[in-house]
């Protein structure tokens, strides 16, 4: 083969490897903003704590996740990331280690994330306030030896005031035979819409109900103060066929 040739062959080589995409793994830098554009100090906020998870919402598993100080115009990065699509939960921790902010309240289209092979993504995330979370335990039958089917109640219909006890902030049923799946006995009220504003909440209703959907005796009322954002309020009952009460 004549010499040009094969220093045509050797270029056109070089020029296929020099297009060639980058392999490795990526990184990702996260800007957060904490609600208002507030300072760490003003929010009570002292920790920072972001995951990049995967999984369905109901149950992901966290792959990677990085743990920093809350300061002003300080990032979060991570390093090493495997390509692929991921969800990102950013929280912001008070000085009792209790997460009082997150970007939950974003749309799950908002919080996914890409990584690249070999290169850098960035996204800015907004944190707000958290919703309180309301757990309640309950035993049946006065003293606690009875069931569901012996006090005639099919579910409790839990509504949540804001104080005061005269604007709703939520209403939901919970199966009495409901699990607390380790929880202490405490079955947690699901909040999808985020609804248990925590500077808010003051009150709680408890009906017993039965399979038809009627009142069985009473309701628990509960009052309380504001617990704050992202911070439980336990609550427990006695219900029997005379209604629930606070145990």
């Amino acid at each position: 083969m004549p010499l040009a040739a094969v220093l045509g062959v050797g270029l056109a080589a070089s020029s296929l490897l020099g297009c060639a995409p980058d392999k490795g793994p990526g990184s990702l830098v996260v800007s957060y903003v904490l609600g208002n554009s507030k300072t760490c100090a003003e929010l009570g906020i002292e920790d920072m704590r972001a995951e990049l998870v995967q999984g369905p919402a109901d149950n992901t598993t966290v792959v990677y996740s990085e743990d920093l100080p809350c300061a002003a115009d300080s990032d979060i990065i991570f390093e090493g990331l495997e390509p692929g699509i991921y969800s990102l939960v950013v929280e912001g921790y008070d000085s009792n280690g209790v997460a009082t902010l997150d970007n939950l309240g974003e749309p799950a289209s908002a919080r996914a994330v890409e990584i690249f092979e070999a290169a850098e993504t960035s996204t800015d995330v907004s944190l707000t306030a958290r919703p309180a979370k309301l757990e309640i335990a309950w035993r049946l039958g006065v003293g606690g030896f009875g069931n569901c089917g012996s006090e005639g109640i099919d579910r409790l219909r839990i509504t949540a005031y804001q104080v005061g006890g005269s604007t709703e902030l939520l209403q939901t049923e919970l199966d009495c035979e409901l699990t607390s799946d380790g929880n202490n006995g405490y079955r947690t009220v699901p909040d999808p819409e985020r609804a248990l504003n925590g500077a808010l909440l003051g009150e709680v209703g408890i009906q017993p109900l039965s399979a038809s959907g009627s009142p069985v005796g009473t309701a628990a009322k509960f009052t309380f103060m504001p617990v704050g954002a992202g911070y439980p309020v336990r609550l427990n009952i006695e219900c029997s066929a005379a209604g629930c009460y606070e145990q």
